[in-house]
């Protein structure tokens, strides 16, 4: 399932945007704030984004972003469970060149919608690193509100809810 936005399309994610992907892994800051990948080489990424290929067969859950004028990639999306806590999540890895410009909200107000519509969710969640002030900072204009914090894997997380039905 495509969707296409004012700027972008999100494509489902597929073996032929790996290379994209792990570019967009390389640059400088781009897995800062996303422990497992800030650690992670070549070998870990790429293990990774097979292991995602294959739940994506499942259910999907991954889309990759494309820019619709000049075909750029512009990052990833993804709605799934965060690390078997049993919390949906809506999350966002963009591309350098695309930090600060509207993006990610543009991006996850469909995802939102298809999490109610096609998931049938009730509610979703936004999980970031407390030192991500940015990502809390979209997650307060998407209308989601502090729920509450979890530990994983060495890392403290703000945990954001937002309800079906306000």
């Amino acid at each position: 399932m495509r969707i296409i936005t004012q700027r972008c399309e999100l494509i489902p994610y597929e073996e032929s945007h790996i290379p994209d992907i792990l570019k967009m892994f390389r640059e400088p800051d781009s897995n800062k704030f996303i422990q497992p990948l800030k650690d992670g080489g070549e070998e870990f990424w790429m293990e990774k984004l097979r292991s995602n290929l294959k739940k994506n067969e499942e259910l999907l859950q991954i889309w990759c972003v494309y820019h619709l004028e000049n075909k750029d990639f512009v990052g990833t999306m993804n709605l799934n469970e965060f690390a078997d806590t049993g919390l949906d999540q809506l999350g966002l890895h963009l591309s350098r060149k695309y930090w600060g410009q509207g993006y990610g909200y543009e991006l996850c107000l469909p995802l939102i919608e298809h999490a109610w519509k096609i998931r049938n969710l009730d509610a979703l969640h936004w999980l970031y690193e407390k030192e991500h002030h940015v990502s809390g900072k979209l997650a307060k204009k998407l209308g989601f509100e502090p729920y509450s914090e979890i530990e994983k894997d060495g890392c403290e997380l703000f945990v954001y809810r937002l309800n079906k039905n306000g």
